[in-house]
């Protein structure tokens, strides 16, 4: 199941622009004194894999499923205070959701072989895909109970890994629609798409920041793959880490101002966190086998 996993990430990504700091790195988002975080992850072997969570420090991991399965793909439905993922245990694909302490498994939907990266909106009435359901793949968007499917994308590049802006107004998506592969931004009807990225090497990974200001991202552009954030009012691009490894999917914490993310710089694939900032990252996992595709999920105090 490992091999499964990494090769999902393995995809290709940016170098640093050496844009100036500032403020607006992570400037605004949830004040940290008014919420709960924890991380969730997806953890396992060769075999099998499970979703487990911790807290921003490292501490208190805790398995969250337990099934001879495989489960991944974990994804914050935040307004319904859920956690969606994948899992097989039904001898095929299919999405499903529970609260955030694992309690409560719950089936949402068939996710057929062809179907890929299943994003809920905010509220967890809509979901996003990519899917080569149509002859070539293409990002998708459907209600939670399968009804109003729209296809959001129609080129003959392959477009993927789509997420919905905070608002649910955008999505952004990874596309080879111009020859390489790179992050692209549109309406959350499909319309309007812009390429974002616009470098020769490959991108891919993308997701929001919680304030809807920057996206972040992994990229190849330095020679191996690192983690970027773009600004998108200004454009400006940092990049967060710098190794001879790999680092690949990511996450922004409840303000904005920290990143975590997997990598396999110590050889096995744990997860760090670093500030967007810059700064030496912080290992948070040490066990044995595959820890990585972070989430960061925030709550309020006393929910």
């Amino acid at each position: 199941m490992v091999n499964r996993l990494v090769l999902g990430w393995v995809m290709v990504g940016l170098t640093a622009l050496g844009m100036g700091c500032g403020d607006r790195w992570g400037r605004k988002g949830t004040g940290l004194d008014q919420v709960e975080q924890w991380i969730y992850f997806v953890a396992g072997d060769e075999e099998q894999s499970d979703i487990y969570r911790m807290r921003a420090d490292g501490a208190e991991l805790e398995q969250i499923t337990d099934d001879p399965a495989n489960d991944w793909g974990p994804r914050w439905v935040a307004g319904a205070g859920k956690i969606s993922f994948v899992s097989d245990r039904k001898g095929q694909d299919w999405v499903y959701w529970m609260n955030l302490d694992g309690s409560q498994v719950e089936e949402i939907m068939a996710n057929p072989a062809g179907d890929e990266a299943p994003e809920f909106s905010s509220d967890g009435q809509w979901i996003l895909f990519s899917s080569d359901r149509d002859g070539n793949r293409d990002v998708y968007r459907k209600r939670r109970d399968g009804t109003a499917e729209v296809r959001l994308t129609s080129h003959p590049g392959e477009d993927k890994q789509p997420r919905f802006s905070p608002d649910g107004r955008q999505v952004v998506f990874t596309s080879n629609r111009d020859g390489n592969q790179e992050i692209y931004l549109m309406e959350s009807d499909g319309s309007n798409p812009v390429n974002l990225t616009q470098h020769e090497a490959d991108e891919g990974h993308p997701s929001f920041a919680p304030d809807g200001d920057s996206i972040l991202f992994r990229s190849g552009r330095d020679g191996n793959q690192d983690i970027y954030v773009l600004d998108l009012g200004s454009g400006d691009l940092r990049q967060i880490t710098k190794a001879p490894s790999w680092e690949l999917v990511a996450g922004f914490s409840a303000d904005s101002r920290s990143v975590v993310f997997g990598s396999n710089r110590d050889e096995d694939w744990e997860l760090y966190v670093v500030p967007v900032l810059g700064g030496d990252p912080v290992r948070l996992t040490r066990r044995a086998g595959f820890d990585g595709d972070p989430i960061w999920v925030w709550i309020e105090k006393g929910s």
